[in-house]
């Protein structure tokens, strides 16, 4: 895990009404656990110890917590003998309402990252093991109280009709799960920022997507190259100012997190003019030195 992040270290279990598990009640709003409850989501999640983390990779969250969701801290059967609690903090959220209520609680907070994770890729073969169940990564975004999604491709089956991304696209709709990732010591102001580009960029999307922005298929492709200028975060910024840069920008989904990101000590209502000059604005700044598919070996 690379040390700008963090694992906030809870999965969302996204469920339809009167199809989550019955569980034993819990009275305080914070992460409980409960021998029969981690006895039945070990038997509906079915994933490897290692598609968990261990305690030591997770924020620290407020002690009560609002929300009616519930609130799980599941231990990994396969992992006792392990030192330090390996699990996942599971939020089993109800679909309806789910953008209103996680963006009131503070469990989520805009320039978290949202990994799609499929528990059924455990044990499939090596890329999904690598992948550790991961397949899209998105950026979640908090706006007058309502938690949001961006995502490339910035289409509808991600953003949702009318593009708002509300979680309500068809692959949010679809999805059962969502790890939550957060970078450390981000700050009001570049959590501002986040939301500002994120505002442009999604209320744009029909206009520029696949235009301007599309989804690189390519993945022997990549936009980052370790010691090259950003240009790919300056050309993202660019669109995002409405300053049509010529040529189109294709980013993987994890890219186009990573960029946006990327963006967070720029502010979109002061920085036009630096993003039409040569070279990449000085208040581009990576989030994280992206690791070798080996990691650090």
């Amino acid at each position: 895990m690379p040390k700008t992040m963090k694992v906030l270290a809870f999965v969302l279990g996204l469920a339809a009404a009167g199809t989550v598990p019955t569980l034993p009640p819990v009275t305080a709003k914070e992460f409980t656990f409960d021998e029969k409850a981690n006895a039945e989501l070990a038997r509906r999640l079915k994933i490897p110890v290692y598609f968990t983390v261990p305690a030591s990779a997770r924020i620290s969250l407020p002690k009560t917590i609002e929300t009616s969701d519930r609130l799980i801290d599941f231990k990994h059967p396969d992992g006792k003998s392990a030192q330090g609690d390996v699990g996942l903090r599971i939020v089993m959220a109800q679909r309806a309402g789910f953008a209103q209520r996680l963006g009131k609680s503070g469990l989520i907070q805009t320039g978290d990252v949202l990994l799609t994770f499929r528990s059924e890729w455990g044990g499939a073969g090596p890329y999904p093991n690598v992948q550790m169940g991961i397949s899209h990564t998105g950026v979640a975004w908090i706006k007058d109280g309502v938690l949001h999604n961006i995502d490339n491709p910035l289409d509808q089956e991600y953003l949702g009709p009318g593009n708002r991304g509300e979680f309500n696209g068809s692959h949010y709709r679809t999805l059962q799960f969502i790890h939550v990732i957060r970078p450390r010591n981000l700050t009001d102001a570049e959590r501002a920022n986040i939301v500002a580009w994120a505002t442009r960029l999604t209320t744009s999307a029909s206009r520029v997507y696949p235009k301007e922005i599309s989804f690189n298929q390519d993945y022997n492709a990549p936009k980052f190259k370790s010691g090259r200028p950003y240009d790919f975060v300056k050309q993202l910024g660019q669109i995002g100012l409405g300053q049509d840069p010529p040529g189109n920008v294709g980013m993987f989904c994890s890219e186009f997190a990573w960029s946006l990101l990327a963006l967070r000590g720029c502010d979109p209502t002061k920085s036009a003019d630096a993003f039409k000059r040569s070279g990449v604005p000085s208040c581009v700044k990576p989030i994280m030195e992206p690791m070798k598919a080996t990691g650090d070996y």
